[in-house]
């Protein structure tokens, strides 16, 4: 085995030397240097190495942009989900019975014409988020949520359920 000997001392002139990186960062990316817990750094190299290769930089800025385009989008639809209630006296109020119904007063009327199956076409983790959303803003509040789902997780939730099986009412629900 041949032992490697270290390179003879040079002398180097950098006079010349321009300051900056030696590689131009990609359009769109900044170099930053952050201090990450070792257990983050350790999960995202093992999924590189169980991967077979890949960059476990690339994989963390990849999380970091589903964290954040997830919570706009939980942003976006608690606001919409606000929006498309408030007509409806969905705030937190008193249980006063001008809200309630039949409780004389004209309180607002449950809304018609609007989606029955409000988590139909959202995957099962998207599903949950809309109902926790749901049952937040009317937590509290003499509204009451009529909801169609296929779920059971989701049915599971709520109060009180009733089954519909064969187009006939469950006993028990």
């Amino acid at each position: 085995m041949t032992k490697a000997a270290a390179e003879r001392y040079r002398d180097i002139d950098f006079s010349g030397a321009k300051r900056g990186p030696a590689l131009r960062p990609e359009p769109g990316k900044t170099k930053i240097s952050i201090r990450l817990d070792n257990t983050i750094l350790d999960y995202f190299r093992g999924v590189v190495d169980k991967a077979g290769g890949g960059n476990y930089q690339t994989l963390i800025n990849e999380a970091l942009l589903e964290y954040v385009h997830r919570r706009s989008t939980l942003d976006i639809v608690r606001q919409v989900v606000r929006e498309e209630l408030a007509p409806y006296g969905s705030g937190r109020r008193s249980n006063s019975a001008v809200h309630r119904p039949g409780g004389g007063g004209g309180g607002a009327r449950p809304p018609r014409g609007r989606p029955h199956e409000p988590t139909g076409s959202l995957d099962e983790r998207s599903a949950a988020e809309v109902l926790t959303l749901l049952l937040e803003l009317l937590a509290g509040s003499p509204t009451s949520l009529l909801m169609v789902t296929h779920s059971a997780s989701l049915a599971a939730r709520l109060q009180r359920c009733l089954c519909l099986q064969g187009g006939r009412l469950l006993e028990g629900g």
